[in-house]
């Protein structure tokens, strides 16, 4: 019966991708497939408004495992784990077809294959129609993500991420407030800078010399 790939995907924690797991075992159990044929392709974490870089490299994962011969079956715990991609999905689909590799979907129950290995015409249409589905609300979602940027942004408040402004920090309500710390090295750069006798380069190098560091633990560039 060879091997089934659960592909796993999820943008929060790594409980829900556990609970995810648990579910598609199951599934793919009533299939026939035991616990020791499944191989697990998994990622938590990941972003649910971009095909990012993990996106992209559990994608080439898959298709490997496809090409290899090792699986039989993969299955996916709902349709926009991989059909995110209008272009992406064409190429997965006729490499299923080909070698005969059934393709099962929990959230909804789909089957890409009939059982003697011929394409289900029903199955193909409605993965087209999720494929467009999914792509259109990732779109949807990104656009809405930039709109509540640019509100907070004329808010004063820190949308969220990885970056934050230089000489700020952000209260319990998530607007910016001065730091005392690095508010005190903005404040000293550009009265340092408007004397007009430092490049931004020397005016780092000067400010690193007389012993200022980022709250965060960066070096001053």
């Amino acid at each position: 019966m060879g091997k089934v790939l659960l592909f796993l995907r999820v943008s929060t924690e790594s409980q829900e991708l556990e609970n995810q797991k648990k579910e598609l075992e199951n599934y793919v159990k009533n299939m026939g497939y035991n616990k020791e044929d499944c191989v697990l392709l998994e990622k938590s974490g990941a972003s649910a408004i971009k095909l990012d870089d993990d996106y992209m490299l559990m994608v080439n994962q898959l298709i490997e495992y496809i090409d290899s011969g090792e699986i039989s079956c993969v299955a996916l715990w709902s349709v926009d784990r991989v059909l995110r991609d209008e272009e992406i999905w064409p190429k997965i689909k006729k490499k299923l077809v080909a070698k005969k590799i059934q393709l099962v979907i929990k959230n909804p129950s789909l089957a890409l294959l009939n059982p003697d290995g011929s394409i289900n015409e029903g199955s193909e249409l409605a993965l087209s129609l999720f494929s467009t589905m999914a792509a259109q609300e990732m779109r949807i979602k990104q656009e809405r993500f930039k709109r509540t940027k640019r509100a907070y942004a004329r808010q004063g408040k820190w949308p969220g991420g990885r970056t934050k402004k230089f000489g700020y920090k952000v209260d319990d309500n998530k607007f910016f407030i001065e730091d005392e710390n690095d508010g005190a090295i903005v404040k000293l750069a550009f009265q340092l800078y408007s004397t007009g006798e430092y490049s931004a380069a020397r005016l780092a190098k000067e400010l690193t010399d007389r012993g200022y560091i980022r709250n965060d633990g960066l070096p001053i560039n």
